[in-house]
């Protein structure tokens, strides 16, 4: 199924006459494959196909480095955090192997670094002297105000965070997230990932902390195929209804219902989300139950068409490292400027706090903008960004 959504996003960027094996073209889905890391999640389905031998050398090449990255990052982030834990500080690893564990192959879900959250945010200053003594480098290269990011000794990236994710305009919001990822040592568990045991969520905070993951990439940089094959191996198993309700109630607490169930249906039509009982979920009508309940409601198929589209759009971005502005949740000046004043205090968590400095903040956002739109983004023109922005946000708000 996976495959079958990758020929479907190929069409946009190659002639491709019809859906059988013998006229897709093999090179350029294992190019978009790779370009959407999930080369080596297809790999065998690829391989079954009539490809040449240079395209199974290429992928051969690039799955044994998805497999050597996939264990050099589980060592990091067992030493990483055996390192805190001896010092007396508790932390849990987001994403990458919590979630590789609950693939067929572990191995095959690629990482490109370690991201680890404390579980109590006090401890961030602490942690940094720990680990820089530990010979971790930090370049302090990033704007980000809730992640450091480190390289390790063996100068591989890793993430220390001091919240989930990061923080929206929407201060309800944020006091919420914050407030449910305050007091986690209750919803951590000790799992086996192959052979090294790691602190992970419980399955309703995992699958929480999934779909806010998701959201916060969707409604900036945008993401790709490889966090939609995540939901999709989380659900294709059972989870306990205490922990999909517990889920449930995060979700209807901030107002995500719509995104939950676009998310839901796109994974079932496209990327082999079960819906047969197998796993979690069924479907009945128009609506998606596990054993406790509803989950969601379906949306129509031209949102989740649309939400496909974007989703391949914004893995295309991210991945070529061309910047997108963020989707807005309207589209008149006043959510213009609330975005940019938004994006201001990201980018200056601190100086962002003295009302007489925002001037000179926002002038330097700005010429950030326009530096990035003639050198990153190829030239585009600034109107035509908030063109594509606007578009961005007229699905959003669909959403939300």
């Amino acid at each position: 199924m996976i495959a079958e959504s990758l020929c479907v996003s190929a069409e946009s960027r190659t002639e491709v006459r019809d859906k059988s094996s013998d006229d897709i073209d093999i090179h350029s889905l294992i190019l978009l494959a790779k370009e959407e890391s999930v080369l080596s999640i297809v790999y065998e389905s690829l391989r079954a196909l009539a490809i040449d031998d240079e395209d199974k050398a290429f992928m051969d090449f690039t799955n044994k480095g998805t497999v050597t990255d996939f264990w050099q990052f589980m060592f990091i982030a067992r030493d990483t955090l055996g390192l805190l834990s001896k010092n007396g500080i508790n932390a849990v690893i987001l994403k990458g192997a919590s979630v590789a564990r609950l693939y067929p192959v572990p191995e095959s879900r690629k990482s490109t670094d370690v991201d680890i959250l404390l579980e109590n945010p006090e401890d961030f200053e602490k942690a940094d002297r720990i680990l820089k003594n530990a010979g971790y480098v930090n370049e302090d290269h990033s704007y980000a105000n809730h992640h450091r990011e480190y390289y390790t000794p063996d100068k591989r990236v890793m993430e220390l965070h001091s919240m989930a994710v990061e923080p929206t305009d929407n201060v309800k919001l944020n006091k919420y997230v914050s407030e449910r990822f305050a007091s986690i040592g209750s919803e951590i568990e000790k799992k086996k990932v192959l052979s090294v045991v790691l602190p992970v969520f419980t399955d309703g905070l995992q699958a929480f902390h999934l779909l806010l993951h998701m959201i916060m990439h969707f409604l900036g940089e945008g993401f790709g195929l490889k966090l939609l094959c995540d939901w999709v191996v989380f659900w294709n198993r059972k989870v306990e209804d205490g922990e999909v309700q517990k889920f449930l109630e995060d979700v209807k607490n901030c107002g995500y219902e719509k995104f939950l169930a676009v998310l839901t249906g796109v994974c079932i039509r496209y990327l082999g989300l079960g819906v047969d009982g197998t796993g979690s979920l069924t479907e009945s009508g128009n609506y998606i139950y596990y054993s406790g309940g509803v989950f969601c409601e379906r949306l129509s198929s031209e949102t989740e068409d649309e939400f496909m589209r974007e989703i391949i759009e914004g893995g295309k971005h991210k991945k070529s490292g061309t910047e997108r502005m963020v989707a807005l949740k309207g589209d008149g000046i006043l959510d213009y400027i609330r975005e940019f004043h938004h994006q201001t205090i990201l980018s200056f968590p601190k100086a962002g706090r003295t009302i007489i400095a925002l001037p000179v903040l926002y002038v330097i956002v700005l010429y950030r903008f326009l530096r990035n739109n003639r050198t990153v983004r190829g030239g585009q023109s600034a109107l035509g960004i908030l063109k594509s922005a606007g578009e961005r946000s007229r699905l959003a708000r669909k959403l939300f």
